[in-house]
């Protein structure tokens, strides 16, 4: 897949601009978090949304 493969009709935009969206809020969680366990948490949950957009975009393949 390449990056216009994304905006193509059938192509994964949408899952694309919702996986954005969860980075952005988990980054705004992230900054304002001051336990460790609470940023060890989110910093999963990014990595992990990270791995999801990669995937859906064919990042790697």
């Amino acid at each position: 897949m390449v990056p216009a493969d994304i905006t193509e009709a059938g192509g994964p935009i949408d899952t694309v601009r919702s996986l954005a969206q969860e980075v952005r809020t988990l980054s705004t969680q992230a900054a304002r978090a001051t336990e460790w366990d609470e940023r060890t948490e989110i910093y999963g949950r990014l990595l992990s949304t990270c791995g999801s957009c990669h995937e859906v975009a064919g990042v790697n393949q």
